[in-house]
């Protein structure tokens, strides 16, 4: 099944999924009021990517014709969800730290984690599913 990937001024890309009964004009229309279009392109379903975690991270190859995650725009996406986690973690060790019997060094090896994470990452949904 054909899709219509829209290329935006932000780099980023938009996919419109034509029903069976979509025409050329329609299409065209659509594509049209995606904000920030740059371009338009017909694209195998089969070119894009089936894990939406990166979906912010997607870039259009107009050579291949097919939708890619760009790695350093995927290391971006999980900083944005890690800091995140970084904040609950600052809360719950300032917690911690009133108690006498408190447990910073569990928070710290967990804030390690977090802060090497984008340092060996594969860019799987299982690590970014861990961080909500």
């Amino acid at each position: 099944m054909k899709k219509i990937v829209v290329k935006r001024s932000d780099g980023g890309v938009s996919i419109i999924c034509p029903g069976p009964e979509a025409t050329p004009e329609f299409l065209l229309r659509d594509a049209l009021i995606v904000p920030g279009y740059v371009s338009h392109h017909e694209v195998d379903n089969s070119n894009i990517p089936v894990n939406r975690d990166f979906r912010l991270a997607w870039e259009f190859d107009p050579i291949k014709k097919s939708v890619s995650e760009n790695p350093n725009k995927c290391r971006e996406v999980i900083r944005k969800t890690r800091n995140r986690a970084l904040q609950q973690l600052d809360l719950a060790a300032l917690q911690e730290s009133r108690k006498p019997d408190g447990k910073i060094i569990d928070i710290d090896n967990e804030v390690k984690r977090l802060r090497d994470l984008t340092k060996s990452i594969n860019f799987n949904s299982d690590e970014v599913d861990r961080l909500r």
